[in-house]
C-alpha cells in the first residue's frame, strides 16, 4: 500500500524542476550532432573524427553517472543537480572560446561529465517524489520534454548558425544562458523529499541495515535484474547514439539533402515521436507492465530504421523514419521506468540502477566513431550506419530476458499491487 504522507503534492513542484533540468541538459549533449558539418570544417576534420565531439560528451556522461549516485548519497539530490549543471555551465563557455579541437573536446569532456552527475539526479527525483502508479506518468512527461528539445535542436541549431554569422560558438553561448536560468529556478524551487527520507532512515534502523553513499551501487552492482537492464539499456543506448550522431550528415552526404533540409528532417521526425511518447506513456501506465510495450515495438522499428537506411527515395526515407521514431518513442517511457521499480526500489538504488542502465551504453558510444570508420571501409558510406543495427538486436535478446516490473506485472498467476 502506497503512504500519501510520503509524497506530498510539493511533488508536481520537484517533477517540474527535473522536467525543465532533464530536458535543457539535454540540448548541450544534442546540440553538435546537427552542427557536425560545421565544425568538422571550422576545424580541418572529416566527419567522424568529428563526431568525438558528441561521443566524448557522451562518454564522460557515462563515467560520471557513476559517480552521481555516490554524491546524492554524500550532499542529497538539490545539490547535485547545482553541481552537474555547474560543471555543463563551464563546460559550455569552454566551447564558446575554444579555437583547436582538441580543447574542444576538452570542453565536451566536461559538459559530459556535468552532465552524468546532472542526469543521476532525474531518476532519483521520480523515485523520491512519485509514488509506484505515479511514476510511469512522470517518467513520461520527462521523456516529452526530451523529444521536444531534440525537435527543437534538429529544426532550430542549423538555421540559428546561419542567424548568428555562421558561428557555431554564438549557439553554444546561447545554450549556456539558457540552461544558466534553468539552474537559478531549480535552486529556488526544487526542495529533497524529506519525509520519505525520514521514513527510510527509520525503516533501515528498525531492521539493522547500514547505509552510506555507496550503498545504492553496492546493492545494483549485485543484483542480476540490474544488469540485465544494463545490457538492455545499454546496447540500445549506444545503436541509437550512433544513429544520432551521424544522421544529419547521412542525409547529406549519402541522400543529397541540404544541411538545413537535413536537420529538419531529423527534427520534424523527432517530434512526430513525442506522439508515440505520448501514447506509450498512456499504454504503459493503464497496462501497468513494461515488456509487452517495449519487445514489439523494438522489433519493428529496428526494421523500419534499417529500411531507411538503404532506400533511395525522399518519401521512403521519411516515412520509415517517421515510423522508427514513432515506435522508439512510444517504448521509451516503458524503457526509462524499469530503473525506478526494480524490487525493494529506493531513491538510491533507483539512481544507481539507471547510473549502471545508462552508463554503460554512454560509455560505449564512444566506440560510434570507430565503429562508424569500419563499416565505411568494409561497406562503404552508403551503407556504413547499418553497422549499428546488431546493437539493437542484441540489446532486444535481453530485454526479453529482463524481469517484468511495474504494478500491474504478474508472478505465479497473481497480480502484485
Amino acid at each position: 500500500m502506497e503512504d500519501k504522507s510520503l509524497y506530498s503534492s510539493y511533488r508536481f513542484v520537484s517533477g517540474a524542476m527535473n522536467l525543465l533540468c532533464s530536458s535543457l541538459t539535454h540540448i548541450v549533449y544534442l546540440l553538435t550532432a546537427p552542427l557536425l558539418v560545421f565544425l568538422a570544417r571550422d576545424f580541418g576534420l572529416d566527419n567522424a573524427t568529428a563526431g568525438y565531439a558528441s561521443t566524448v560528451h557522451i562518454c564522460f556522461m557515462g563515467l560520471f553517472l557513476f559517480v552521481g549516485p555516490v554524491v546524492i548519497g554524500k550532499i542529497d539530490i538539490r545539490k547535485t543537480q547545482i553541481l552537474g549543471v555547474t560543471l555543463m555551465l563551464a563546460g559550455l563557455f569552454l566551447s564558446y572560446i575554444s579555437k583547436s579541437f582538441p580543447l574542444f573536446l576538452l570542453s565536451r569532456a566536461v559538459t559530459g561529465a556535468g552532465h552524468g552527475i546532472s542526469g543521476s539526479c532525474t531518476h532519483s527525483v521520480i523515485a523520491a517524489w512519485f509514488p509506484p502508479r505515479e511514476k510511469s506518468a512522470a517518467v513520461t512527461v520527462n521523456s516529452l520534454g526530451i523529444v521536444a528539445v531534440t525537435t527543437l535542436v534538429y529544426t532550430c541549431a542549423v538555421p540559428l548558425y546561419h542567424a548568428f554569422g555562421d558561428s557555431w560558438r554564438r549557439v553554444m553561448l546561447l545554450t549556456l544562458g539558457v540552461l544558466a536560468a534553468a539552474d537559478a529556478l531549480w535552486i529556488l524551487l526544487y526542495r529533497d523529499n524529506h519525509a520519505l527520507n525520514a521514513h527510510i532512515a527509520r525503516e533501515n534502523a528498525r531492521s539493522g541495515r547500514v547505509v552510506n553513499a555507496f550503498s545504492g551501487m553496492r546493492q545494483a552492482v549485485s543484483r542480476r535484474d540490474v544488469w540485465l537492464v544494463c545490457l538492455f539499456m545499454g546496447l540500445g543506448n549506444i545503436a541509437s547514439n550512433g544513429i544520432n550522431t551521424y544522421l544529419p550528415q547521412f542525409l547529406q552526404t549519402v541522400r543529397g539533402y541540404s544541411d538545413t533540409a537535413a536537420s529538419a528532417v531529423v527534427g520534424v521526425t523527432a517530434g512526430i515521436g513525442a506522439v508515440g511518447t505520448f501514447l506509450g506513456g498512456a499504454a504503459t501506465t493503464f497496462l501497468g507492465r513494461r515488456k509487452g510495450v517495449i519487445v514489439p515495438c523494438m522489433a519493428v522499428s529496428t526494421v523500419c530504421l534499417a529500411l531507411s537506411l538503404v532506400c533511395p527515395g525522399a518519401m521512403l526515407i521519411s516515412g520509415f523514419f517517421f515510423a522508427y521514431t514513432l515506435l522508439t518513442n512510444f517504448r521509451t517511457p516503458a524503457s526509462q521506468t524499469i530503473a525506478t521499480e526494480l524490487p525493494d526500489s529506493t531513491p538510491s538504488l533507483a539512481s544507481a540502477a539507471a547510473a549502471m542502465s545508462y552508463g554503460v551504453g554512454f560509455v560505449g558510444t564512444f566506440a560510434c566513431a570507430p565503429l562508424l570508420k569500419l563499416s565505411t571501409a568494409l561497406f562503404g558510406v552508403e551503407y556504413s550506419l547499418l553497422i549499428y543495427l546488431p546493437l539493437f538486436a542484441l540489446s532486444l535478446l535481453f530485454v526479453i530476458l529482463v524481469p517484468e516490473t511495474g504494478p500491474g506485472r504478474k508472478k505465479r498467476g497473481l497480480t502484485q499491487n
